[in-house]
């Protein structure tokens, strides 16, 4: 064993060809349901960057044109009660839509995966005090933990990523807990140990890296429940406020004229529909790939 592995107190690995980033990313997009799901996410990111260029209008400005006028080739996804158009609005509220999952996401992430390693790693009643807090938190729906925090909080979009963050750390903990429990019992793990490293550099060094897999996997099958739980509180007034472009207010701001105005509604409701399934679909196939158990289906 080399004196680079044993200080850093990591189990030595060579990358390969069949391994690298290309092959891994080969082996993912070969999959149908990652090249959809990719290609949904990159018009989404792309119209998030490109936003002020791709918008036609300014996204609050009011009367750009007629009220509720319905698609057409002046304005391709109509105008809204105020005259704003839609097609702005929309490109605008994915930049939002994408702030929301990210912010979420890696709030969750971080509570979770620092209580998880850390339960996981010195088990004993550190182990049974944390777990037993991620299970107190676990025995409430997401969506209705999310509620509660920002009727403490207010309601605003702020806190209500906030919310969708603390209401689903437990999740993170418990199976970053489930794969330390496995990595800690390994050679390199051991030798680490032997060698006097800090429990600290211990996880962070040997433990964390051998569990990301499944840490990335859950991420990206987090990110659409966030996208879907943010818009469900701006729906019921407890997230993003008017004027905000967010797709759930947009879908609070056209409810009222779905009769009349179906598009209003129609619109940012298949937007979220769309992002929630393209995050599935390469959640779904990263899981794939990254296990090796469920590579030949």
């Amino acid at each position: 064993m080399s004196s680079a592995v044993l200080s850093a107190g990591v189990a030595p690995r060579r990358p390969s060809a069949r391994t690298g980033p290309r092959a891994f990313g080969r082996e993912l997009f070969r999959r149908r349901q990652a090249q959809f799901g990719g290609f949904i996410v990159l018009i989404l990111v792309l119209a998030a960057i490109f936003a002020p260029i791709l918008a036609p209008y300014d996204p609050y400005e009011l009367r750009v044109g007629p009220i509720k006028d319905p698609p057409s080739s002046a304005y391709p996804f109509g105008t809204d009660d105020l005259g704003r158009d839609m097609l702005s609005r929309m490109i605008y509220g994915s930049r939002i839509t994408l702030q929301i999952g990210t912010i979420s996401v890696a709030l969750a992430l971080s509570l979770g995966v620092l209580i998880g390693i850390v339960s996981g790693y010195y088990g004993g009643w550190v182990d049974a005090v944390l777990m037993r807090f991620a299970d107190v938190m676990l025995a409430f729906p997401g969506f209705l933990l999310a509620m509660a925090i920002v009727a403490v909080l207010g309601p605003s979009l702020t806190n209500a990523m906030i919310a969708v963050g603390l209401g689903s750390f437990s999740g993170f903990a418990r199976m970053v807990r489930s794969s330390v429990l496995s990595v800690r019992e390994t050679e390199y793990v051991t030798a680490a140990h032997v060698l006097g490293a800090t429990p600290g550099r211990i996880m962070r060094r040997a433990v964390l890296p051998n569990v990301m897999a499944p840490i990335i996997v859950l991420g990206s099958l987090e990110f659409p429940f966030a996208v879907l739980t943010a818009a469900a509180l701006s729906f019921l007034g407890l997230g993003a406020q008017p004027p905000s472009p967010e797709w759930g207010a947009l879908l609070v701001g056209g409810r009222n004229y779905i009769r009349t105005a179906p598009f209003l509604i129609n619109i940012p409701g298949a937007a979220i529909f769309l992002t929630v399934l393209a995050f599935n679909l390469l959640g779904n196939s990263l899981r794939d790939v990254l296990d090796p158990r469920l590579r030949g289906r």
